[in-house]
């Protein structure tokens, strides 16, 4: 065999080296990935944790690609022909992780090898590689971000904020009848959960939320959201669906829903989820009324149906369906 001959077998056998080494990551960045328990500050910290490895997984997943599909072609460049092994090409593609404090780490901006080699190798992945790649790079970019600002907030002291579980969003946006192109509002939109699930259902939905890193949550993740407090702004009669998740504190929950109800067009809806002990309040009689008035129906939910929300609590909620009829009687 010639010598050109043998290299080209070696360089196959590199690239085919290279590929069943980044195949070999397929599992683990999907176990990484996988949902969690996250109830707790620890538990929480361990789960940011494996995501913060899953990305660099993946990073490093590309790079051997990369490297296998340029050994394959022949256009590995001299100053990076000796790399041809994970474990000398993973420190040059991963990123640091950072503690930035006890029960927190975030990734950094550095990567964990700084050198000359690693920059050049960095430089050639990020020429070579692939639209899906870099749609991945990118998907993975926003998850991290917006992972890492939900962590910061799961477990501060926010007043009313105990974003809806899954299974009540579905059954607020069944509640709802959305068609497309309706144009629905979440006021107090939280980390964007009911805003993501009214967009889903191909609605025209934006959000109110008056906690700066919540608006920021929200706009990472793509989703329309205004950092401002829904109550200070002027209602416009121009929405056909409202659904909310109010907060419940002294007895804000009813002043959300009727705030909310001025927003509504002719024909359009509420679905809001309130206190179970609002309606009949004490200090909340002029609710009540005007709840009989409007005809809304009142279905309270199972008893500890936030108990193992995003942050739990054991308060009583009922779920009210308000609709703003074309007469527009006792309104």
């Amino acid at each position: 065999m010639s010598s050109s001959g043998t290299s080209e077998r070696a360089a196959i056998d590199r690239a085919s080296r290279l590929r069943s080494a980044a195949d070999a990551l397929v599992r683990k960045i999907e176990h990484l990935r996988a949902p969690r328990l996250e109830n707790t500050p620890k538990r929480a910290l361990q789960g940011m944790g494996a995501r913060l490895a899953a990305a660099n997984l993946e990073r490093l997943q590309i790079a051997l690609c990369v490297m296998a599909s340029a050994h394959e072609d022949g256009l590995v460049p001299a100053g990076l022909h000796h790399l041809r092994t994970r474990s000398e090409i993973e420190p040059m593609v991963t990123k640091r992780i950072d503690s930035t404090g006890y029960y927190h780490v975030k990734e950094s901006d550095s990567f964990r090898d700084e050198s000359e080699t690693a920059k050049s190798l960095r430089a050639f992945i990020d020429q070579h590689k692939g639209d899906k790649e870099r749609q991945r790079e990118r998907e993975t970019s926003i998850a991290t971000a917006v992972a890492q600002l939900e962590g910061a907030v799961r477990f501060s002291d926010i007043p009313g904020f105990f974003p809806t579980p899954p299974d009540i969003i579905a059954k607020m946006i069944a509640a709802a009848a959305l068609e497309r192109d309706m144009k629905a509002l979440e006021p107090s939109a939280g980390k964007g959960d009911i805003l993501a699930a009214l967009e889903a259902k191909g609605c025209n939905a934006v959000g109110f939320e008056i906690n700066w890193t919540l608006a920021e949550v929200c706009q990472r993740k793509g989703l329309r959201c205004e950092r401002a407090d829904f109550i200070d702004v002027e209602p416009l009669p121009i929405l056909d669906r409202v659904v909310m998740n109010p907060p419940f504190e002294k007895l804000q929950d009813a002043k959300h829903v009727r705030r909310a109800f001025d927003w509504l067009k002719p024909g359009g809806r509420i679905v809001a989820l309130v206190a179970a002990g609002t309606p009949d309040h004490s200090r909340a009689s002029w609710f009540r009324t005007w709840l009989s008035e409007v005809g809304a129906v009142i279905e309270p939910l199972p008893a500890g149906a936030f108990a193992g929300a995003f942050r739990s609590t054991n308060v009583g909620v009922a779920m009210l369906i308000i609709d703003r009829n074309r007469v527009g009687a006792h309104e």
